[in-house]
Order: C-alpha cells, then sequence, then structure tokens
C-alpha cells in the first residue's frame, strides 16, 4: 500500500522532532527523572508535531528495552504494536468525531481497567477543543485524579477553546512553527532519498506556502514531484498555485510601477488560473510590509530576518519607488479583506480593488508633474493668531545650519517661503499700505518661480490697486528683497489676468498719468495724507495733475480726481493693522435711504 510522504516520513523517535526543541527536552527531561505527568495538553498550529511526539511518548514509557538517552529502542513488542496502531493500552480518540458525553463516559468506564500487555495506559484526545462542555465535564474528575498507570495526552490547535478547568489540570506544552530553514533542510532530505532534485527558489516558495507545518510541506512536495516527474521547480510550484507565488507577486509589483495598466490583466490571469484569493491577499501585504520597513528603516533591518539574496535585491530597487503612506494603506487593506475571502468574494472585483490600492501605494516622481503649490493667506499668517506654531527664530537658525546660501536650501523650503511671506506682509504693511489692503483677501501661491495671486470676484477694485504700474513696481521690488530671488507676479480676478516680469527696471515704470483715469483714481485711492479734508483735493493730487497737464495726460478742463473720506480710512488702517478688504466707493441709493427709519429721524 502507497503511504504519502508526511505517513512515511512521520516522526519515530524525540531527535527526528523538527523545531520543539523546548518540548522534546521537557518529556526527556521528565522520563530521565521518572517525572511522567498524569495528563499533557499540547497545543499549536497544525503539523507541527502534537500528535507525532505523543506517540513517541507512549513507546518511550512503554518500552521493553529503553535507551540511555531515552529513546525508545523501536524494536521491543511494545514499540512496534505501537508503531502500528493495534497496542490497546494506547487509545487514540478523534475529538471532533467523539465530542458527546456518552463517548466520555464510555471511556472512563475502561480507565480503571489495568494495562493489557504494557506499563501504562495512555489515551490521546486529538482536537480536544471540540469536545462539547458536558464532555469536558463528565472527564474533568476522571482527568485530575486518575489511576497511577494511565496517561492522558490531549492535542489541540486552539488551547483557548479548552476550559480552564482542563487547562489548570494538565501540563500545557506550546509547540512553535516550524523555522523555514527547517523544513527547507527537511525538504531536501526527503528529496534526496526519495531520488529527485528540488530547486532551492522551489523549497523556499514551499517553505512559505506551508506556514510552518511539515506536514503541509511534504504533501506540497508530493504533489509537486507528481506534477514535474522526478524535479521540483519553482514554475511548477506557479502551476499548481495558479500564478499566485511569491516571486510572481514581486513582478505584479514591478509592473505595476512600470505599466499600471498590466496590474489588472496579471491579477486576473492568476485567478483564472485558480490563484486563491488568500494566498493573494497574504502575499499582498508581506511585499507591503518588506517594502515599508525598508524603506522606513533601510535593509540593515532585513537582512537579519534571513531573507534570501532574490528578495533583498528585490526591495533594494523598489523601495524608493513606494511611498510609505500607501504601502501602509495596502497592509491595512490585506488585513481587512482576508476574512472576507472566507465567505466567497469575486475576482473581478477583488483584482480591481488590488489594483486601485497597488497604483495609489507607487510614490509620484516630482520631476513628472508640477508641484502642488504652497498657498499662503494674509488672514491666516497674522502674527497675533492663537494657534500659530512656527518659532521663526527657531527655523531660521535650522535653516542656516544646514544650508547657509540662500538661493539654495531657502528657495526650495515651504517653511522658509511661509516666513517670508509673513515678513513681506510685514514691509509691505508698514511701508505701502495700500498694497498689503488690496491682498488681504488674495489668495497667494509660489507655483514655478511664480508668486501667484489670485483675487474674488468681487474685489476687482484690488485687481486694479495691484495691475497699476507703480504698484506693481514697488511689490516686485518688495518681492525681490525679501525672497532673495526675482519672482514674476501674476495676478487674476476672473477672467482678468496680468503677468508682471520678475525684472522690472524703473524705467519700465509707466507715468500714471499716461494711464486710464479708472486706474488713475485707484492708484490715487490711498495717496492722501492723513488729515486731509474729506473732498478737498491733497496735494499730492495737485502735483500730479500739474505734472499730467504739462505732459499733455489732462487738459485745464479735466477736473483733478479726488478721494472721498482718505482720513477715515487711514485712520481704519491704523487702527485695524490693515485688515481692511475693500472700501465699497459707492453712495446708498436715494431708495434705501428712504425706507432707513433713523436716517429719517436725522432729517426731520
Amino acid at each position: 500500500m502507497y503511504l504519502s510522504l508526511y505517513r512515511r516520513y512521520r516522526p519515530q523517535y524525540f531527535n527526528e522532532i523538527i523545531g520543539q526543541d523546548a518540548a522534546v527536552k521537557l518529556i526527556t527531561r521528565g522520563i530521565h527523572k521518572n517525572n511522567i505527568s498524569h495528563a499533557y495538553l499540547f497545543s499549536g498550529p497544525r503539523g507541527s508535531g502534537k500528535t507525532s511526539l505523543a506517540r513517541i511518548l507512549a513507546r518511550a514509557v512503554n518500552c521493553l528495552d529503553p535507551q540511555v538517552t531515552q529513546e525508545p529502542c523501536g524494536k521491543c513488542r511494545n514499540c512496534i504494536s505501537i508503531q502500528q496502531g493495534d497496542n490497546l493500552d494506547v487509545v487514540e480518540i478523534d475529538g471532533a468525531s467523539n465530542n458527546g458525553v456518552d463517548e466520555v463516559r464510555e471511556l472512563k468506564s475502561h480507565v480503571n481497567l489495568s494495562p493489557f500487555s504494557s506499563k501504562m495506559k495512555i489515551y490521546i484526545i486529538d482536537e480536544v477543543h471540540m469536545l462539547s462542555i458536558s464532555a469536558f465535564n463528565a472527564l474533568l474528575k476522571t482527568l485530575e485524579e486518575p489511576p497511577e498507570y494511565v496517561i492522558f495526552i490531549l492535542a489541540t490547535t486552539e488551547p483557548h477553546k479548552v476550559p480552564s478547568t482542563i487547562r489548570s489540570r494538565c501540563q500545557h506544552i506550546p509547540f512553535q512553527r516550524i523555522p523555514e530553514r527547517a523544513i527547507q533542510a527537511q525538504l531536501a532530505m526527503v528529496s534526496e532519498k526519495e531520488g529527485f532534485s528540488i530547486e532551492e527558489r522551489a523549497a523556499r516558495e514551499i517553505t512559505r506556502h506551508s506556514d510552518g507545518s511539515l506536514r503541509d510541506a511534504l504533501s506540497f512536495l508530493e504533489q509537486s514531484v507528481t506534477l514535474e516527474e522526478g524535479e521540483v521547480t519553482l514554475e511548477g510550484i506557479s502551476r499548481i498555485l495558479g500564478g499566485a507565488s511569491y516571486p510572481n507577486m514581486e513582478k505584479l509589483f514591478r509592473q505595476s510601477r512600470h505599466s499600471p495598466d498590466r496590474c489588472l490583466s496579471l491579477l486576473q490571469d492568476y485567478f483564472s488560473r485558480g490563484a486563491s484569493p488568500l494566498h493573494v491577499l497574504e502575499y499582498l501585504f508581506l511585499i507591503s510590509r518588506n517594502l515599508w520597513i525598508t524603506k522606513r528603516w533601510g535593509l540593515s533591518v532585513i537582512e537579519p530576518l534571513d531573507f534570501p539574496e532574490e528578495e533583498i535585491h528585490f526591495l533594494s530597487e523598489e523601495s524608493s519607488y513606494w511611498d510609505e503612506a500607501g504601502l501602509l494603506a495596502l497592509m491595512e487593506f490585506s488585513v481587512s479583506t482576508i476574512p472576507q475571502t472566507r465567505y466567497g468574494m469575486r475576482s473581478d472585483l477583488l483584482s480591481g480593488i488590488i489594483t486601485s490600492m497597488i497604483v495609489k501605494a507607487i510614490k509620484e516622481n516630482k520631476a513628472d508633474r508640477p508641484q502642488d503649490p504652497q498657498v499662503y493667506c494674509a488672514a491666516v499668517l497674522k502674527e497675533d493668531q492663537q494657534n500659530q506654531s512656527l518659532n521663526h527664530q527657531e527655523v531660521e537658525g535650522t535653516i542656516g545650519e544646514e544650508d547657509p546660501d540662500p538661493q539654495g536650501s531657502e528657495a526650495e523650503d515651504p517653511v522658509t517661503d511661509q516666513l517670508h511671506f509673513k515678513e513681506l506682509l510685514q514691509r509691505l504693511r508698514e511701508n505701502d499700505v495700500q498694497i498689503f489692503t488690496a491682498l488681504i483677501h488674495a489668495r497667494i501661491s509660489l507655483e514655478e518661480e511664480k508668486l501667484v495671486a489670485d483675487f474674488p470676484l468681487n474685489t476687482g477694485a484690488a485687481f486694479e490697486i495691484i495691475s497699476t504700474s507703480g504698484n506693481a513696481f514697488s511689490l516686485q521690488r518688495t518681492v525681490a528683497e525679501v525672497f532673495h530671488r526675482d519672482l514674476g507676479i501674476f495676478i487674476r480676478c476672473g477672467e482678468r489676468e496680468k503677468y508682471l516680469t520678475s525684472t522690472v527696471e524703473s524705467s519700465d515704470i509707466t507715468d500714471l498719468a499716461t494711464e486710464e483715469p479708472t486706474s488713475i483714481q485707484q492708484a490715487n485711492l490711498f495717496n492722501s495724507p492723513v488729515g486731509e479734508v474729506a473732498g478737498g483735493p491733497s496735494t499730492e493730487n495737485k502735483d500730479q495733475a500739474e505734472t499730467a497737464n504739462s505732459s499733455g495726460g489732462f487738459q485745464e478742463t479735466d477736473p483733478v480726481p479726488t478721494v472721498h473720506m482718505s482720513h477715515l480710512l487711514e485712520d481704519i488702517i491704523s487702527v485695524t493693522k490693515g485688515e481692511l478688504l475693500i472700501l465699497d466707493n459707492c453712495e446708498p441709493s436715494e431708495e434705501i435711504l428712504h425706507e432707513d427709519p433713523e436716517f429719517d429721524q436725522e432729517e426731520g
């Protein structure tokens, strides 16, 4: 009769148990000191050797010729009968199918019987967590005080489901997942004995797929041998897995970076070939985790984890192309989606979601797209704002230590530009209050060495103030002094746009008299001296009018533009520190005046 590889190579001695050194040492020391517990609880993942160690323990305590190392001899009648499974004193019970109280009562009725041919009676209950509560209660007293010749060995993959009253009456021995190197060595040994070859990458993929279970690894090896006819290769394992092998998932990440449009077709191909969504999501999480660790802390953290050279090379090449936040989102998505795959999920839906998450995780190339502009606003950068968290002196000191060249780091540092913008506002408020007032509600940003000012549609007067040649030149000069570099100025208000070049000479300034009357009036709006009588022409206005008249800009019959309530405007600006947006230069309509009762009373 043909025996599977995992049955053929089941451990028969303590030294053949792989990856459970602590458990083996505890059992052998107990046998050597004749300190065997009456009940054991073996817990651990599947395929870690729980049942195998229980059988070896049964042979060791009943061996007629035990070795000095506490190993069973394997030649006496007890060892042979236990190994063949026909010893009446070693009883194996499947807790999944014998989980009722009646089966436990029948077991209790045989416990008090003396052994037939062995020194000890061994009861091995596999998957003990499947017993019902009534069955556990029926077993409780017998498990606590069994006859001196009885040993209970309970095995489970879920110890938390075993009642605490049962666990407290047993010596609990936890089993660990078998290390990957140990499984790979066992696969190489089995392959050599069976007379077929196995690639190192194939052994690594089988080990990763088995998840610490030697039984699963041997079963998968047997499938691969049957498919490949005497040779186990990575390509054959990929066909068994439907293409969802670890190297293929690495290929998916590379392909997504170079050609994102191919990512969806690759995933669809994997699922159409039978790839398990669970394994795809598991490998998606592992690769995202490794890339995130490498990007955050470097290869020095990855190398001690005993990764193969191919994977380390992949991580070193790809880590710089992926975004940390995107990789974290990929990991969170994988963790949250894995439980849903157990209930079924459409493959096209899953592949689409995975594709979108992977593409989002790709780090954008800053050189291929314009950088997001740093937006400033005078209203939110006031010096007295309570939530101001930026320390001017500390930031300047830090920048000075890193790079004292203002043309280098400061020109590209958004924090420094923000400080420069605050300084710009301060200078304009002190020296050019009309420009400062016009910029109060503009949305200002730095875009490709341009200072862009966007004015709302209802602030056309402010747009006109900045558009005048004199104010534009003053603004450009102040910007160049503050930012330490020439910046073009681009202003727009709705459909109206104007670009002011970064290099403006004094000869380029057009005399205000040559501007259209609207611009002249807007330019002169804030030029009245404080305390001037409202409605009277200022000295400056008269000088400008005379200059314009002599140059032919005005005729003697042209009225000199006047400014109303300029003293009040200057007072408001002085008191409110420039926080004045627009003074709407219009008289209230006659209808509104007559509708106001207070106005009528005053007139009366």
